[in-house]
């Protein structure tokens, strides 16, 4: 026996096992406030609000017939939603299928039937399926029965985790719900306070569910996130962990973000075989990094061996030792162990082991029982060299099961899928070696099999990780006398058999012939046409990340991974290049960053706008924005001041003043030497008297208007109110920054104090140009020829337009229109789904469907027919600006005739209509030329008088977040905020919900009538939708 006796690694206890619900539900009694889960929007959740979210998910789930020991198959990806109804199902005592939404919808049926589910589950509207259950957040905002917990015993079972069959179908192996307990001492191998639930949920890891638990945080990490891997990396260390866990082929990608990698202290590999080269990487330019592969299956919940890795140029390489968790063994074929020196089949024993398999005749095959002094071995098909020191080397397998990218295939279930086509007589899979990996090469007889009906079929069953790269067609497969394949005999497949679906074609130009070079290394292939298409070549997501990097070294353009899925051809990433270079030509000659300190060059027209505006205010009134957030924990406020002297220092905006000389507005940039930050100490004062004087101090600032030809515009105040609770205050005028850049600044400054405060360097973005030079761009593209055709398009859709009387309430002076309020409510779910349906079946956006029935409300509130509607518009299209603070806000023009568009269809016509033009012509802001209309007396229109709507999708950036502190976004209700508008509606989309707020003037609307036009907006909203 091979037997790990090192008894500090884990301790494997059977007393005390208690039901991983009731371990967090004790947790959520002692943690209450501390965060539970980290989802994957990177939003916070408490373990009290996970736990009150799971018991109303599992009352829904119980009122839809879940009880004790109901088998249930759930089809998802990693997410908070995942894990709340994997939490849900444990509270109802249910045994869950987990299934990953990848699997075609055939899979997933046969899943279903074979394990005897009662219920099918999803998470997502996408992943539908007949007669399946949704579970989303309408679940928590229902009232249903309470019930109460049944859950289940420890050796009963809990889970059914599906791998690889070799007959087609996936293997469901039967999980007991003690696998996934909390024991009296059980050592977190990853030794982190966070754990990362990624990915796929098939295998459904243990480590989140023990995290919770024990009172520890989750980190979701979903398949987008792991295919970027800057994203992934950032978003691992900026939530504290410091252990990856991944496949080799997915490590090689990471190493392509070395300060990144650089700043992690272990990595974890398993799933496949990992080169020397890949270690060699490892070792020689990440030293610091312990690299420990392992070794499991999913009949052991992936315990058996593990090794730490050294270097290749080591003369014996690593031996493998057995896990504390399980004893192995090396048998022979008559089952008797192996001596030192020889090879055999490792069995695995111990009590990780599953109950077995949810079909019988695989128990037989599979399974041992009462050998070896032990009541129960799983065969796992591996072979092994046996050494003297207790320890092996892996030797391949006795079968011709793979594993690609960490997934485990057969290629007998190829076999099994094909030859249920009728046209197929022969079938043989087999895993064959290629440059960029192991791949499944699919043998067919007779030689006129339809390869295009073969993949359509297996398409059908088999995700496309498992799908075939080779297809070869025979008049019949070479045999030996024994009857079995004779492999020697089978042709060598290679490109041509790929089955590729487009003809070859030469590049026909230099991006083409470059893009050639990036295909040719990455797939390490000798020919390639330019329509040949990526993933039939052999391309996967993890070879589209190797091929952005290459593309960026060869091209300088930078591709997302979507981009490239989207356009899987060389021909079609030539156009995006080129599109790209276009839009570069038109600005970055002029963008790039050539404006100096001290120079005074033109400020933005946007800005001059709101300066000249700002002048003509009473003096209390001023365009400052303003974030507030409470900081509980042991901040180190040195830290804090050099994050945001070298946010200041990235961004020119923020250390720039301005002139107005004769109606033009110029900018001036400054050195980063100081930077207004003041800490004020409240300690000493009692609770309310600190609360008091922090809001009234936060508003004296927040009313200070900046002198801004001689201050820069951003103002840092951090109150200390006692020595692990602070509050930050921000305070950033308007001219320097929008709702994007407020997203920009929380996510640096979280990024950056995180790596201070480690005495590691922030990795930030590289800002290619800056706000300057986006200014002094924009002031060269007013030529006459464009100024007088975007003059005339706004003179023709504002001719002949009434003002907009939203209200019989005349302002008595300009500082009045400057006092607003805000009102918010959040569409019912229901309603915001039934939004995004009608919005995917008609082919138009969630922003155009709401414009449309906020234009029929001012239409009723007015009682006009037409009217004006303005509609933000964000300028960051252009090169190097979406990592750029800066004021990037314009408008368009929305000419509203409710006359002639008197249908939802019409009204949706004109939007797009409008908004294709003025997107074409808008180069000066809106704001300028309606002002100049308006002097002309062109126009009868008042901007003051007209409604606006601004629209976005929610941005995950939004919030400050910093390991090891617990930090909540704060309002001070007595802050006045200030507009030109009257009315301004701003909707805010995500996934899954959407809220509005209705901005408006508080001398022209009273609450009540604010309030029924929430009533009125929904009813319109609905009534629309019903249509």
């Amino acid at each position: 026996m091979i037997k790990n006796t090192e008894s500090d690694r884990v301790l494997i206890s059977n007393e005390n096992l208690l039901n991983p619900w009731s371990s967090f539900h004790d947790q959520t009694k002692i943690n209450e406030n501390k965060v539970a889960v980290i989802d994957e929007n990177e939003k916070k959740f408490t373990f009290h609000e996970i736990y009150r979210q799971s018991i109303s998910v599992s009352e829904y789930l119980a009122a839809q017939g879940v009880k004790k020991h109901s088998r249930v198959t759930l089809v998802s990806e990693s997410s908070r939603l995942c894990l709340i109804t994997i939490l849900a199902l444990m509270r109802c005592g249910a045994v869950i299928v987990p299934v990953d939404n990848r699997y075609p919808e055939k899979t997933i049926n046969q899943i279903y039937e074979d394990s005897l589910s009662t219920h099918l589950l999803v998470n997502n509207p996408e992943n539908e399926l007949l007669n399946s259950l949704i579970v989303d957040d309408a679940a928590f905002e229902q009232d249903f029965l309470a019930v109460q917990e049944s859950i289940l015993q420890p050796d009963e079972l809990g889970f059914i985790l599906n791998t690889s069959g070799s007959s087609g179908p996936p293997k469901g192996v039967e999980m007991p719900i003690r696998l996934h307990c909390a024991r009296n001492r059980v050592v977190d191998p990853y030794k982190s306070s966070v754990s990362v639930f990624k990915g796929s949920i098939s295998w459904i890891d243990v480590l989140p569910l023990r995290a919770l638990a024990q009172g520890n945080s989750v980190l979701i990490v979903q398949y987008q996130d792991l295919l970027d891997p800057k994203r992934y990396l950032e978003k691992m260390l900026k939530h504290g962990v410091d252990l990856i866990d991944t496949v080799p082929s997915h490590l090689k990608i990471l190493t392509k973000e070395k300060e990144l990698l650089s700043q992690f202290s272990q990595v974890h590999v398993s799933g496949e075989p990992i080169d020397d080269t890949l270690i060699t990487t490892i070792k020689t330019e990440f030293p610091e990094i312990i690299l420990t592969e392992h070794y499991g299956c999913t009949e052991t919940l992936g315990y058996g061996a593990s090794r730490v890795l050294s270097s290749p140029s080591v003369k014996e390489p690593t031996p493998w030792k057995a896990d504390a968790a399980v004893n192995i063994y090396i048998i022979d074929e008559e089952g008797e162990e192996v001596s030192p020196g020889e090879k055999g089949e490792i069995v695995i024993a111990g009590p990780q082991l599953s109950l077995g398999y949810t079909r019988s005749e695989l128990n037989k095959k599979c399974f041992i029982c009462d050998t070896l002094g032990e009541s129960k071995l799983y065969r796992t098909g591996d072979l092994a060299l046996r050494r003297e020191n207790n320890s092996f080397y892996l030797a391949g397998r006795i079968d011709s099961q793979v594993q690609i990218h960490g997934i485990r295939i057969e290629p007998k279930a190829l076999e099994s899928y094909s030859l249920t086509l009728t046209s197929v007589i022969e079938a043989f899979g087999t895993p064959v070696d290629t440059p960029t990996g192991q791949r499944l090469a699919l043998y067919l007889t007779p030689k006129t099999v339809n390869l295009d009906e073969v993949k359509d079929h297996l398409s059908e069953y088999l995700p496309i990780y498992s799908m075939p790269y080779y297809y070869l067609t025979l008049d019949k497969l070479p045999r030996l006398p024994t009857g079995k394949v004779d492999r020697k005999e089978l042709p060598e497949p290679h490109l041509l058999n790929t089955h590729l679906t487009n003809k070859y074609e030469n590049p026909k130009n230099t991006t083409e012939s470059k893009l050639l070079s990036s295909w040719k290394k990455v797939l390490k292939i000798a020919s390639v046409g330019v329509y040949d298409n990526f993933f039939e070549l052999g391309g996967h997501s993890l070879l589209l990340i190797e091929l952005i990097h290459s593309i960026k070294k060869g091209t300088g353009t930078t591709f997302t991974i979507y981009e490239l899925i989207d356009n899987p051809t060389i021909s079609q990433q030539a156009k995006l290049i080129a599109r790209s270079q276009e839009s570069k030509s038109d600005a970055s000659s002029e963008l790039a960053s050539s404006i100096k300190e001290g120079e005074r060059k033109p400020a933005s027209y946007a800005q001059t706008n709101m300066i000249c505006y700002e002048s003509s205010m009473p003096k209390n009134k001023s365009y400052n924005t303003i974030r507030n957030w409470r900081i509980q924990g042991d901040l180190s406020t040195d830290c804090l001041y050099d994050s945001i002297k070298l946010i200041v220092e990235r961004h020119q905006i923020l250390r720039s003043t301005f002139e107005v000389d004769d109606g033009f507005g110029f900018l001036i940039t400054h050195p980063n030497e100081t930077i207004d930050c003041k800490e004020i100490s409240a300690i000493g004062k009692d609770l309310n008297e600190k609360k008091e004087w922090v809001d009234r101090a936060i508003e004296t600032e927040y009313n200070k208007r900046f002198n801004l030809s001689c201050e820069h515009p951003i103002r840092i105040r951090i109150y200390k109110l006692d020595t692990d609770l602070h509050i930050l205050s921000v305070i950033i005028h308007h001219c320097a920054t929008d709702a994007w850049s407020w997203s920009l600044f929380t996510h640096e400054l979280s990024l950056a104090y995180s790596a201070i405060h480690k005495q590691q360097k922030p990795v930030l973005p590289t800002l290619e140009i800056q706000y300057t030079d986006y200014a002094f761009w924009q002031s060269q593209q007013i030529t006459e020829s464009r100024y007088a055709a975007q003059y005339h398009y706004i003179k023709d859709q504002l001719t002949d337009l009434p003002t907009l009387k939203l209200s019989d309430c005349t302002p008595g002076n300009t500082g009045n229109r400057l006092s607003v309020a805000k009102h918010t409510f959040s569409l019912p779910t229901e309603l915001s789904n039934r939004l995004k349906g009608y919005s995917q079946r008609n082919q138009v956006t969630e922003y155009m469907v709401l414009l449309a029935v906020y234009q029929q409300l001012l239409g009723g509130i007015s009682r006009q027919e037409k009217f004006l509607v303005t509609s933000v518009l964000n300028r960051r299209h252009l090169f190097g600006t979406k990592d750029l603070m800066g004021y990037f806000v314009d408008s368009i023009p929305y000419r509203t005739n409710l006359a002639s568009d008197r249908t939802l269809y019409d009204q949706l016509n004109s939007i797009t209509r409008f908004t294709l033009a003025s997107l074409k012509l808008n180069t000066l802001p809106f704001e300028i030329l309606f002002s100049l209309l308006r002097e002309q007396n062109e126009i009868k229109s008042s901007f003051a008088n007209t409604a606006a709507i601004n629209i976005v999708k929610k941005r995950s950036t939004h919030r400050l977040d910093i390991p090891d502190l617990i930090i909540d976004d704060i309002s001070i209700p007595s802050l006045s905020t200030t507009s030109p508008l009257d009315l301004l509606l701003f909707a805010s989309i995500s996934d899954d919900s959407c809220s509005i707020t209705f901005t408006y003037n508080v001398f022209l609307f009273s609450i009540k009538r604010i309030s029924d036009f929430e009533k009125e907006f929904s009813q319109l909203l609905a009534w629309n939708l019903r249509r």
